[in-house]
């Protein structure tokens, strides 16, 4: 049955001015917490170093901006080759720009000196010695070690988390105390660093809940903050350690001021940071909102542009419901995100296209044309492993467990694998299309007669 027109009304009215009102809180929230950043700046630190592991888009904006911390004296970006390259074929140097300030404000790029730290000691021994500044990029995680990296981010994509958790327990000493923090997708991705790094007693390892989004322009040195939002940290607590850690509560305090430190830092330089007691909610919530990303890497245009078309609305929507269906069988908590419920996200589908554009565009601060969700990011660069399992997937895993459907997400599983399989970008899927082939819409005779149909 239809909803009365008066509910319909209801709705249109009711959430322009409930994501008005959460934005102009976030609004607030931040101006309050960039207050003074001149002073802070220089505010000391309990770590000289810190390290980005998995360095693309979000990990080198972070460490870049991390860097005009006066009394962080080290930035090491762990990352591929390609970001070795970016430095080396630009005279030594990475660029960020924070593409959602205010036009009235100007965009200006920043431009960073850049050392490059490779396997002979003759690159690395200077830096130490020389006991500045710098940032240094790198592909060995050696270097983490070497330069003394007592904070590690690790940032790279999920499917990369194993091989990463390795690596840092081969090159870390058993008796190392460095705190690791998760900024990547997914909810278990600390879960696996801390057992593979079990036997490290007392590294404490932590997750957190990423809201902004970022960009790296494919074969240059340009890396952009591309939206706005804001970071939680998990609180460190002795059930962040391993069980055998002899020394719990002394450790427990130094991670948690490290953390402290780390909260203000990113705030001063780059975004609105708090550290958290339970930060599971919040990514249980945020693996709700990145089911877009799918949606996005099937559609290939701009996430502002993505979320305006209604078909593309409405299988994100029903990704959602999906979700909240498996998470409300399982007894999973959520929290909100960016200052929302996604209880209310599944309603935008009933927002008509111009009215959806016409309070997105006020209320979003993101960069229109470059703002991209990180999967369609890594079909455009032709890779052929995306997070889609840890995303989409994670809901068809925790929809079996709890023996709930997922129809939706499903087909989103098997578009973007087909997609990232053949290797040629993003198969730019019409909105029209999308909402058949996941079983949303019968295809119309047009679709039938073109072999559009529900994948099974």
């Amino acid at each position: 049955m239809e909803d009365p027109p008066f509910l319909l009304l209801l709705l249109l009215t009711a959430v322009p001015l409930v994501l008005a009102r959460c934005y102009t809180n976030l609004s607030k929230k931040k101006n309050l917490l960039h207050q003074h950043n001149h002073k802070l700046l220089s505010k000391p630190m309990p770590f000289e170093s810190i390290g980005i592991v998995g360095a693309g888009a979000i990990g080198t904006v972070c460490g870049l901006s991390l860097s005009r911390m006066t009394n962080l004296k080290r930035v090491v970006l762990v990352g591929r080759k390609s970001l070795v390259t970016a430095v080396e074929t630009n005279n030594g140097q990475l660029r960020l720009l924070d593409k959602t300030q205010q036009p009235q404000q100007g965009m200006i790029v920043q431009n960073f000196a850049v050392h490059i730290s490779n396997s002979l000691a003759t690159t690395r021994i200077p830096l130490l010695q020389d006991n500045s500044k710098f940032v240094a990029v790198t592909e060995n995680f050696e270097d983490l070690v070497t330069f003394q990296c007592s904070v590690i981010i690790v940032a790279s994509k999920a499917t990369a988390t194993e091989t990463i958790a390795k690596g840092l327990a081969k090159v870390l000493p058993l008796d190392s105390n460095v705190t690791i923090v998760s900024f990547q997708n997914g909810i278990r991705n600390a879960d696996i660093l801390r057992e593979t790094l079990q036997n490290h007693k007392n590294v404490m390892v932590l997750s957190s809940m990423v809201s902004f989004s970022a960009g790296w322009k494919s074969g240059t040195n340009l890396f952009s903050k591309t939206s706005d939002g804001s970071l939680e940290i998990q609180r460190p607590t002795a059930k962040s350690m391993p069980l055998q850690s002899t020394t719990k509560q002394n450790n427990v305090q130094v991670h948690a001021a490290r953390m402290d430190s780390l909260a203000a830092a990113l705030t001063t330089t780059v975004i609105p940071t708090t550290v958290v007691a339970d930060v599971l909610p919040a990514q249980n919530s945020k693996l709700l909102i990145n089911l877009f990303n799918a949606v996005n890497a099937l559609a290939g245009i701009s996430t502002p542009a993505t979320m305006e078309k209604a078909g593309y609305r409405k299988v994100w929507a029903a990704a959602i419901s999906e979700g909240l269906a498996v998470y409300s069988k399982l007894g999973m908590s959520i929290g909100t995100y960016r200052g929302l419920s996604p209880k209310l996200l599944p309603l935008m589908k009933v927002l008509p296209e111009m009215a959806f554009k016409l309070v997105f565009r006020i209320v979003a601060k993101v960069d229109y044309d470059s703002s991209k969700s990180s999967m369609l990011q890594d079909m455009e660069r032709g890779r052929t492993e995306t997070e889609v399992d840890f995303l989409c997937g994670e809901i068809v895993q925790l929809g079996k467990k709890a023996n709930v459907p997922t129809p939706v997400n499903e087909a989103l599983v098997r578009l973007v694998t087909a997609a990232q399989t053949a290797g040629k970008g993003s198969p730019q899927i019409a909105p029209d299309k999308l909402v058949v082939l996941v079983g949303l819409e019968k295809p119309s005779p047009q679709q039938e007669s073109a072999g559009v149909k529900t994948m099974d």
